[in-house]
């Protein structure tokens, strides 16, 4: 019935569209619409935010069809996903369209990342590295003064963060640090590596191998076991990120951030899918493997061929610290 009073009223009529706003309603909470706005010409949908802590679309269908694609608030998305479906153009960060009063319903919504209780560790803060139930790698007996050494450099380390030695979790010090990078960008990151080449000369004539263990921040400061282990594991991929792979991070900065914010999804799932490959039996480093290729594509798709072998380290040294069971069978980054 409504449909047919539709079509009996002039589209420019104002009980037109009321009626026709009211239909969206309805249609909206029947399908589950996150939310529904119009297409307009000329609509920026570069900058706008959308509000309700909302930064980005993900999953969107046209009215009274079925789900077509994905479109982000990013510019090299959504000139794409508009091209492919024929929808018009993207130019000069606006929308070029012939469909002015597309109803656009958004079934998915990209949040902005919590630093209070964040996803996943992202590619400029950490490596994702899952604590998976491996063999570690054997680690030999600390002496005492050397343990008390490298007690006294992270706990240097950690106050650069202002993390005190009271409160040693690996999310306060993540929350940290990405505050840190939040405020001051790429200048927060030099700061970072300021601070984590300091943190190598004081360990300087400590045996890593024995005195920096999983077991070592719970032992040092109580952290939780897993946190223990996330912070050995950052030591060295921080080196990494701060010594050979700082001038690939300082050039990608930015683009990298964007894959870190509007693909944190698509990262989770690589590292699902290599969780659920190990548990149904898949050999681990052939799963890992799979892992690699997964985020290192995610991040040279949309930043260039030269963030992959970054990427590819970053995987491999989070992985191999931890295990060595796979160091003859991992890709090669380069």
């Amino acid at each position: 019935m409504l449909g047919v009073t539709l079509l009996n009223r002039r589209r420019n009529s104002w009980l037109y569209k009321k009626l026709k706003l009211r239909e969206v309603r309805l249609e909206a909470v029947k399908r589950k619409w996150l939310f529904t706005k119009k297409i307009a010409v000329g609509e920026d949908l570069g900058r706008r935010k959308l509000g309700n802590g909302v930064h980005g679309l993900k999953r969107v269908e046209l009215h009274d069809q079925d789900p077509i694609g994905e479109i982000t608030y990013e510019p090299f998305l959504v000139k794409d996903w508009l091209r492919h479906f024929d929808l018009g153009s993207w130019k000069n960060d606006v929308i070029v369209t012939s469909e002015p009063e597309k109803w656009i319903h958004v079934l998915e919504a990209y949040q902005p990342p919590s630093v209070q209780q964040p996803a996943m560790k992202t590619a400029l803060v950490l490596l994702l590295v899952g604590v998976f139930a491996h063999n570690l790698i054997a680690q030999q007996s600390c002496s005492s003064d050397q343990n008390d050494q490298a007690k006294g450099c992270f706990s240097t380390w950690l106050n650069s963060y202002n993390v005190s030695s009271s409160q040693v979790t690996f999310q306060n010090f993540f929350a940290a640090r990405l505050a840190l990078f939040n405020a001051s960008g790429p200048a927060g990151f030099d700061q970072s590596c300021t601070w984590q080449l300091a943190l190598d000369t004081c360990l300087q004539g400590v045996d890593l191998n024995s005195c920096l263990t999983p077991a070592s921040f719970a032992n040092w400061f109580n952290s939780p076991p897993n946190d223990s282990f996330e912070f050995r594991t950052f030591y060295y991929v921080g080196d990494y990120q701060c010594t050979d792979g700082r001038q690939v991070l300082s050039k990608n900065w930015n683009c990298i951030l964007k894959v870190d914010t509007y693909e944190s999804s698509d990262l989770q799932s690589c590292y699902n899918t290599y969780i659920a490959s190990v548990n149904n039996g898949t050999d681990v480093c052939k799963a890992y493997n799979q892992y690699i290729n997964c985020m290192d594509s995610l991040y040279a798709i949309i930043c260039g061929p030269a963030v992959r072998p970054y990427m590819c380290q970053m995987d491999e040294i989070g992985f191999e610290v931890n295990y060595g069971g796979c160091n003859k069978t991992l890709q090669h980054c380069f």
